[in-house]
Order: C-alpha cells, then sequence, then structure tokens
C-alpha cells in the first residue's frame, strides 16, 4: 500500500518537474528569438542613422532630422555608439 501511494506521488512530481522543464526550456528558446529580432531591429536602426548622417551634408532636411532625434537622449546615445555623432 505505502508503495503505490509512494509511486503516485512520485509519478506527479516527476510529471510536474517534467512541466516546469519544457517551460524553461520555450522561455530560453522565445528570448534567443527575441534577442536576434531586437539585434535586427538595432541594426537596420544604425544604418539608417549611418546613411543619415552622410546624407544631412547636402540636405538640410536631413540635418533638421537628425537634429530634432538628438532631443531624445536614447537616439543621441545610439548615434554615438554607432560612431555618427561626435561626443
Amino acid at each position: 500500500m505505502a508503495d503505490a501511494i509512494v509511486s503516485t506521488v512520485f509519478e506527479q512530481l516527476t510529471s510536474s518537474i517534467g512541466q516546469q522543464i519544457q517551460q524553461e526550456v520555450k522561455l530560453v528558446c522565445g528570448a534567443s528569438k527575441e534577442v536576434k529580432r531586437l539585434t535586427n531591429t538595432f541594426q537596420a536602426i544604425q544604418d539608417v542613422l549611418v546613411d543619415a548622417d552622410q546624407r544631412q551634408l547636402k540636405e538640410t532636411s536631413v540635418r533638421g532630422w537628425l537634429d530634432r532625434l538628438n532631443m531624445y537622449p536614447t537616439m543621441s546615445k545610439m548615434r554615438w555608439m554607432s560612431g555618427t555623432l561626435q561626443s
């Protein structure tokens, strides 16, 4: 009788732990995909900023756009990190 109870409890614990492991694996895989997506997005933003930095020399409207972006600390920092904004 005790063996049956222990066996049932053990099976339930094993099942519960297995489900938790599956959830953790899904979370890690999802995080990896999200990091890749964000990396691609930031690369695209950096490419646009580099292009805009080159175009601002000839196009006043682009220069104004970059000046307005620099009002936002995050964008200013991103331009500085990408090398398109001198400190």
